[in-house]
């Protein structure tokens, strides 16, 4: 079980911060890293050791993924659903969401993938990418999407 910091939610803030600082980059501060650097900066469990310092491109990510066996069409979510369920995150409905929760978003415009991982912060989720670095999402908008899920942290 996951717990968090008592500070967490400094912690988140400076998370946020330094993540905001440091802009995109793949394989350090993409979507599915910079929610795992969230949940580590403010529980101490590192969602992403696996993948960390394994890749350095959005084609180095994708390789990764498939060579671990994700479903071509869905490698984001399936990556998402897989950590969940080593780290027995309970799945919520993404209208539950609260800060530190993280959110698979299935949209179009991410480099070929099947969607985002986001973290929430309690009014917005959160996503970086490659075309916009830091961007808010609204949570209406984005805990609505069909075939959004999330994770309580």
């Amino acid at each position: 079980m996951i717990r968090r910091h008592g500070d967490w939610q400094t912690r988140f803030d400076a998370w946020l911060s330094d993540a905001a600082r440091a802009g995109f980059k793949w394989g350090e501060n993409d979507c599915c890293m910079s929610a795992a650097n969230a949940v580590l900066a403010c529980t101490g469990a590192d969602l992403a050791e696996p993948w960390r310092d394994r890749y350095e491109t959005a084609g180095g990510a994708v390789k990764r993924l498939r060579a671990a066996g994700m479903n071509p069409r869905r490698l984001i979510e399936n990556m998402a659903a897989g950590i969940a369920a080593d780290f027995t995150l309970a799945e919520i409905p993404p209208t539950y969401a609260q800060a530190l929760d993280v959110a698979f978003l299935p949209m179009e415009s991410t480099g070929g993938l099947d969607g985002v991982l986001s973290v929430c912060d309690g009014q917005t989720f959160i996503v970086f990418t490659p075309e916009d670095g830091l961007t808010r999402l609204s949570f209406l908008y984005a805990a609505r999407l069909p075939g959004a899920r999330a994770w309580r942290i």
